[in-house]
């Protein structure tokens, strides 16, 4: 039989079925041998099912569930993240063998502890589909794992054409693109290279959806399901992404840096509050942008029908707008920001589209036009060390870009 915990406040909770669902998770063979963990799950389910969501903090957890004394320092003791990453693997474990009947899952997203309680994707998937829907999906989604080969296959073939040409255009550094790059690109130093997710823009795309971080993060660990969200279990890197890697390559081997590179999904929170990170790709293809949106003048709007656009944080409301039209012109910008932590500085490059992202980074890997843009910097901003937000404006042109121009230099918002 299991054994029921008992915890303060849970009195209140005695019916509800995700309440009972966290009292059979640390009451079940998997959690037996970790108190501690136990403790975490009741504390988070907890405070998330009495509506006290915003007391689940990194402090609160130490002190309240694994002892530390009242001093404790989240900075500088990692006991909570590492007891964090432990339940998570617990619960995935759970739920695939003691609980692979529960109709209800528990997840714990990364970046935070607040728990989710979510129907299990299968049961809700065929319950929700008529069973016509079921058959005429199974039919209709194997062209999808197809046509990502034939695109990666046309990506390898233009990459192979243009590698030798874009590693001798990125061989040569002027001083002043030097100095740009020094900044993100450290002696010794390994900068981390987030890349983007384009299963999930393209999952966006198909199903009409437009997510946030937090509903990035909790999709991340549901299982995968026969439809479109699949595609998010897959490991394809886009086509700016391989562009990126082929013109900074040579400049941090340059610079005596090196990269780690790291896929979206495989990323966490405190990955930005140490060292230097760049992080690349639109946020509906790269949903880790949103972390540094408040201090941005400019933020990407991707309506569900119509087209996208960056959307200017001013007063007048006549300039609050600049579309992206498509057929004329598109946008993006590029920011040198301090990380979380202010230990380290974060290049962000983003396109509204993949064109756009690609058009930064070729903006910056160019000589002319970073150093261009290191000239402005401290013309305009009266450094060019500081951190700063440009915005570009392109010509999208058959699945490129031309006319790339820097229309706007501000520092970001603080």
């Amino acid at each position: 039989m299991i054994q029921q915990k008992e915890v303060p406040g849970s009195a209140a909770l005695a019916n509800d079925a995700r309440w009972q669902l966290a009292q059979r998770v640390v009451g079940s063979a998997t959690f037996a041998s970790s108190q501690a963990l136990q403790d975490f799950l009741l504390y988070v389910a907890e405070h998330a099912l009495l509506g006290r969501s915003d007391e689940i903090k990194e402090q609160a957890i130490g002190g309240n569930v694994l002892r530390r004394s009242s001093d404790f320092d989240p900075a500088t003791d990692n006991i909570v993240r590492v007891r964090a990453r432990q339940l998570r693997q617990k619960l995935e474990h759970y739920f695939q063998a003691e609980g692979r009947s529960e109709p209800m899952v528990i997840l714990i997203p990364r970046g935070g502890y607040v728990p989710v309680f979510e129907p299990r994707v299968e049961t809700a998937a065929q319950a929700s589909v008529p069973v016509e829907r079921q058959d005429r999906r199974k039919v209709a989604a194997p062209w999808l794992p197809w046509a990502l080969s034939i695109v990666l296959a046309v990506a390898c073939l233009l990459l192979w054409v243009a590698l030798e040409r874009r590693t001798r255009s990125a061989g040569v550094l002027t001083a002043e693109s030097q100095r740009f790059w020094s900044q993100v690109l450290t002696k010794n130093e390994r900068t981390l290279v987030v890349v983007s997710d384009p299963s999930f823009r393209l999952w966006q795309q198909l199903t009409n959806n437009n997510l946030n971080l937090q509903e990035y993060l909790g999709m991340r660990y549901r299982q995968a399901n026969a439809g479109f969200s699949g595609l998010l279990s897959g490991n394809q890197i886009s086509l700016s992404v391989a562009h990126f890697l082929i013109g900074v390559l040579p400049i941090s081997e340059r610079l005596g840096a090196g990269l780690r590179v790291r896929p979206a999904r495989q990323t966490d929170i405190t990955d930005f509050k140490t060292g230097n990170v760049i992080l690349m790709g639109s946020r509906r293809s790269n949903p880790w942008a949103e972390v540094f949106e408040p201090h941005l003048h400019y933020v990407a709007v991707y309506p569900t029908h119509a087209q996208s656009y960056f959307e200017h944080r001013s007063s007048n409301a006549a300039s609050r707008q600049i579309l992206d039209n498509g057929d004329a012109k598109s946008y993006a910008i590029l920011a040198v920001l301090p990380n979380t932590a202010n230990s380290g500085k974060v290049l962000l490059i983003e396109g509204l589209t993949v064109e756009g992202t690609d058009a930064a980074i070729e903006f910056l890997v160019n000589p002319q036009s970073c150093a261009l843009l290191m000239r402005r910097l401290v013309a305009e901003l009266g450094s060019a060390g500081q951190p700063f937000e440009a915005l570009l404006e392109l010509t999208p042109v058959a699945g490129g870009s031309a006319n790339v121009r820097l229309i706007g230099l501000q520092r970001p918002l603080p």
